[in-house]
């Protein structure tokens, strides 16, 4: 089985620091070149407290109103005053709009992924790098993130659309629902490469195990560590088939009374080929279940024999006991 990767960057991304931007794609050019902008996702935990969270985001982002459960939503703004772009902890009714402009949108989902839509390097440094790690906000963060990226423009002439190449924003009634439900579709993607890159290592980990078993010798693993495996591989599959928040195989019920929402999201996801991927992931899973279980047969197999020659050499030492009192009262007559 091969994973086939969206045209678009999937990949892991980590420096000594915390995170850096990863390289760009075969074909890239700058947005200045195409007038398209970014969004990104990055998925650096299995899950963000996001009480903590909202304390430490909105003294640094414009907190905006509630769409759903489970995501947040944060604006950020550029100071023109001194053309730089600065964190913004007040309400945007009391700013100058000669002197503010909006330059970017954040989505944070409870499921530990971050997306935002056309935010400066300077500013994800700050997220990742220091917001995110602060007040114990990720839980089960991840040793490496896995990013998803994709272009967008605006154009007001044009209807919402998606492609491989580049997002259309046209013209909505509700612009950060549709920016929502892209932002989700990113987020889940770049959450099921986590799940991949998971299974990948262990995969590679176990490689030596069929070939070990055709040649007949003794497996070189302990019933702990494949204990520990087959945890590995049930919760892999509990975090890609049964989580609420997280579940590759179903649509969000958000969606279910918002069909335009919601043909904006499944969109996405067929770009990114999420369903197919979860598939695949499910196949490799069933795998991965299998060695599991012939490990463990193995193993059990093995641990009885054990016992049953411990049992017969009980029995002989025993038998040898008896033997030599039978000597002993022979003797005595």
């Amino acid at each position: 089985l091969h994973l086939r990767y969206p045209k678009k960057v999937r990949q892991k991304v980590q420096s000594s620091s915390g995170f850096r931007r990863a390289r760009k794609p075969e074909g890239w050019r700058d947005d200045s070149e195409t007038g398209h902008r970014k969004i990104i996702a990055y998925c650096t935990a299995h899950e963000y407290d996001l009480g903590k969270l909202l304390m430490t985001f909105q003294r640094e982002f414009h907190l905006c109103p509630f769409i759903t459960d489970d995501v947040l939503q944060f604006r950020v703004v550029t100071d023109m005053s001194n053309d730089s772009t600065r964190y913004f902890d007040q309400d945007l009714q009391q700013t100058n709009s000669h002197q503010k402009r909006p330059s970017g949108e954040l989505f944070v989902f409870r499921g530990g992924t971050v997306v935002g839509w056309d935010l400066e390097q300077n500013l994800w440094d700050t997220i990742l790098n220091k917001l995110l790690v602060s007040r114990g906000i990720e839980i089960g963060k991840h040793r490496e993130a896995e990013s998803e990226e994709m272009d967008y423009i605006d154009d007001p002439n044009r209807r919402t659309s998606i492609d491989e190449q580049v997002v259309v924003l046209g013209e909505e009634t509700n612009p950060s629902q549709a920016k929502l439900a892209i932002s989700q579709g990113l987020a889940r993607s770049a959450k099921l490469g986590i799940l991949e890159e998971h299974l990948e290592a262990y995969l590679e980990a176990t490689k030596h195990i069929p070939s070990i078993l055709s040649s007949g010798k003794r497996l070189p693993v302990t019933r702990k560590e494949t204990m520990r495996n087959i945890g590995t591989i049930v919760s892999l599959r509990a975090h890609l088939n049964l989580s609420s928040e997280d579940s590759f195989l179903d649509t969000p019920d958000f969606y279910w009374t918002q069909p335009q929402l919601e043909e904006y999201y499944e969109k996405i996801n067929r770009v990114l080929d999420v369903r197919p991927r979860s598939a695949i992931l499910n196949k490799k899973l069933d795998y991965a279940t299998y060695v599991a279980e012939v490990l463990r047969n193995q193993l059990n197999e093995w641990h009885s024999s054990k016992l049953e020659w411990f049992i017969i050499a009980l029995i002989m030492i025993e038998t040898g006991f008896e033997m030599i009192h039978f000597v002993e009262r022979m003797t005595e007559r």
